[in-house]
Order: C-alpha cells, then sequence, then structure tokens
C-alpha cells in the first residue's frame, strides 16, 4: 500500500482511540523483551538485521525497531510518532504466527466487536459512502490509487496490506433507486492474531480517510 504518508492524520475524531493505545507501548515492549529476534520474525513477518535492528513495513512505509523497542522512520531515521509506535509496537507483540489467508470477516466478528460495531461502522462504511457520495467508480480509482488489491466482493471490493501479516478491506455497494449505497471495512480472520481489536478499528477508520483523501487528488 503506498501514499499513506498521512495515515495518522486523517480522522482528528480518533484521537481519543488513539491515545488510549499509549499505555500500550510500554506493555508491548515489556513482552518483547521476553522474545529472542528469531521468535519476533518468525511470529511477525517483520526482518531482523545484521545492526541489530528489526525492519518492518507498515501502510507502504519502511521502519526500523531497535533493540531498546524504538521505532524510526527508515529512511531519516527519525523517531516515529507515538500512534505509529503503538500499532507497530502492538503488532509485534502480539502477532503469534498464524498463516494468513483471505477470508473476510466483519468488525462483529472480531473479539468484543459487537459492542462498538456501531460507532465503527459511523466512522468507516457510512464515512467512505458519505466522503464519495456513494460513487463507485471514485472509489476504484482511489483504492487503485493506493495499490489496493481486486477482491471479489460486493459491487467492488480491495485488500490492503497494512502490515507484514495484516490486511484490512474496503467493499462498496451501488446505490439505486430503492436502497442508498452502502460501504464496509473487513479485516482477514487472522487479524486478532496480531492486533487487538481497538487497534484494528482504528486502523479501519484511517483506510477510510485514506481512499476518500485519495478520491479527491
Amino acid at each position: 500500500m503506498k501514499n499513506l504518508d498521512q495515515f495518522t492524520a486523517t480522522f482528528p475524531t480518533t484521537q481519543q482511540r488513539m491515545d488510549k493505545l499509549v499505555p500500550r507501548i510500554e506493555e508491548a515492549r515489556s513482552r518483547l523483551s521476553a522474545l529472542t529476534p528469531e521468535e519476533i520474525v518468525e511470529r511477525s513477518g517483520c526482518t531482523f538485521e545484521g545492526d541489530g535492528r528489526y525492519r518492518l513495513e507498515f501502510a507502504g512505509r519502511m521502519y526500523t525497531i531497535d533493540q531498546s523497542f524504538t521505532v524510526r522512520r527508515a529512511d531519516t531515521g527519525d523517531e516515529a510518532p507515538t500512534f505509529i509506535q503503538s500499532i507497530i509496537l502492538m503488532y509485534l507483540a502480539t502477532a503469534d504466527g498464524t498463516p494468513p489467508f483471505a477470508h473476510w470477516i466483519s468488525f462483529h466478528e472480531l473479539p468484543d466487536g459487537q459492542f462498538y460495531e456501531q460507532a465503527f461502522r459511523g466512522y468507516s462504511g457510512e464515512e467512505l459512502v458519505r466522503g464519495l457520495q456513494g460513487d463507485v467508480e471514485a472509489f476504484q480509482r482511489a483504492s487503485l490509487k493506493l495499490n489496493g488489491e481486486s477482491i471479489g466482493l460486493g459491487d467492488a471490493a480491495f485488500a490492503f496490506r497494512i502490515l507484514p501479516r495484516l490486511r484490512l478491506a474496503a467493499v462498496m455497494y451501488a446505490g439505486d433507486e430503492d436502497f442508498p449505497a452502502q460501504a464496509r471495512v473487513l479485516f482477514e480472520a487472522t487479524a486478532p492474531h496480531y492486533l487487538s481489536t481497538d487497534g484494528l478499528a482504528i486502523l479501519g477508520g484511517q483506510l477510510v480517510g485514506q481512499i476518500v483523501k485519495a478520491a479527491k487528488t
């Protein structure tokens, strides 16, 4: 997935959800410190380089993670924003090596997802329809611009690789005179093996924002 430089700034309304992830950073670092590099690589799909750093691609950009589990941009060496630190470290700490497979599930099917499904729908699928005014062709163009992979769902659907073993999908259904357009964000069935439900919710909202932004540029 490319062109996601503003991945963390798409939805200001998600800031509270992002803030809740901050305490997870130290928890993730503690869990990771108990694992060997071989275990982390095998479970997460990242790489471990000769300089003692891990390398991992997140939303189309490469990051490095040192032995203190500080995340930095690979191109500049700058320390990553707190949100990106939390998502990447949570991913590394949660990953259990379960092989991903292309079976898609709704937010409702994630652990405890049923309690937050309505809120998630509001800033994911419903936001996608609002942002694109139900235009399926605009959705297709934007998704291809972001290197989405077409999948056979709805009237148009694309999968996006966010982390080495984590993909999200966006699906749109065209409206007609009887039914309005609809859209959904889906997750690979193995997603809970790699990230918590609240982390997945934030990524879903951010993905929608990037699709809407790509459709307007």
